[in-house]
């Protein structure tokens, strides 16, 4: 889905929109933590630490992330990655620094899941109504669906680091930075609060988590996976959660359906289709909130076994929520790997 300047799709809470919410614990004001919150890339977010107030921290983390949005929005016709996009040609085309980095990133995890993360999506995205175009209430023809993914694929852009730079093989290409970049501003705003000295703190951009040290009174700071159903909001699971990121994509929350089939947002890049595994989200903790935003992505369109074998194979924690049908009855079922197993087992 893509979050920069469109809030057609978000929700209210922007916490239980990944289906991950944060969980304040009861105690005097004295335990509570400092927080503040604000608006950034079509969505919210919203900030918790420990110690002692910073006055001027809410407009440093509002400088950087206005900052980040003007480099990465999709939305703005002046941003960096627009730019990109309507350049017509295959020549290497100046960016930032921080256009890059997540581009390599993106591109890493692309390799790595053999093609289930995939930044030149966007015109398929846009062809099932899930983008900024109006929405559809049918699949489109498999003529269409063809013709759209000759406009993808992510090894169509390649990458220098002298000067930053960018250059794509197909002039057609463009790059839609929306399923890693939330990832990336958690992470931003977390060293800026580093680089003032603290260490205890929890980061929240439109669904996406990062914590660090503990919250007041030494305890962790704990965050619930929310249960895959339309409809309704209900804690799944709770997850102590420190030094680590976390990130959960599902299909429950923005889709359509057509003759009592249901069609996801989440667009499988190599079927041209939205995933049809039977997973409804998917939960995955990292060392830093970029890895987890776009390994949930991935990893909720490939389906089970192939998720825990990716997840093994890099050493992820992750945690699958996966849809059975008995009858007419459908039961969830849950699927761990090693590394959260091993996370869970620690509350």
């Amino acid at each position: 889905m893509r979050i920069f300047g469109h809030t057609r799709h978000l929700i209210a809470a922007a916490a239980m929109l990944l289906g991950l919410t944060l969980l304040s614990g009861c105690g005097t004001p004295a335990n509570h933590p400092h927080t503040f919150s604000g608006a950034t890339m079509g969505t919210s977010y919203n900030v918790k630490y420990a110690g002692d107030k910073e006055n001027d921290l809410q407009t440093l983390v509002d400088e950087r992330l206005s900052e980040l949005n003007q480099q990465l929005s999709t939305y703005q016709n002046d941003s960096v990655v627009s730019r990109f996009n309507a350049y017509r040609e295959t020549d290497w085309f100046p960016v930032t620094q921080d256009t890059l980095y997540i581009v390599k990133q993106a591109q890493t995890i692309s390799t790595q899941s053999g093609g289930a993360f995939d930044i030149t999506v966007g015109p398929l995205v846009e062809l099932w109504g899930f983008g900024a175009a109006a929405t559809v209430s049918q699949p489109p023809a498999s003529s269409a669906i063809d013709e759209a993914a000759k406009r993808t694929g992510f090894n169509n852009i390649e990458w220098r680091d002298t000067p930053p730079a960018l250059k794509k093989n197909n002039a057609a290409i463009a790059i839609d930075l929306s399923a890693i970049a939330k990832g990336y501003a958690v992470d931003e705003v977390s060293q800026l609060l580093e680089s003032k000295g603290i260490n205890n703190y929890l980061v929240e951009v439109g669904g996406e988590i990062r914590a660090a040290g503990f919250k007041p009174g030494n305890e962790l700071w704990r965050v619930a996976i929310e249960r895959p159903a339309v409809g309704s909001r209900t804690v799944q699971m709770v997850l102590p959660l420190s030094d680590q990121a976390i990130a959960t994509s599902g299909d429950y929350r923005n889709f359509f359906e057509y003759e009592g089939k249901r069609y996801s947002h989440s667009i499988n890049p190599q079927t041209g289709w939205p995933a049809d595994t039977g997973v409804g989200s998917v939960s995955v903790v990292a060392s830093t909130a970029i890895l987890a935003d776009a390994w949930a992505t991935a990893l909720l369109v490939v389906g089970v076994d192939e998720a825990i074998r990716l997840s093994e194979k890099y050493g992820l924690a992750v945690h699958i929520i996966e849809r059975k049908t008995d009858g007419d009855d459908i039961r969830l079922v849950e699927t761990s790997s090693r590394a959260f197993k091993k996370l869970a087992s620690q509350e």
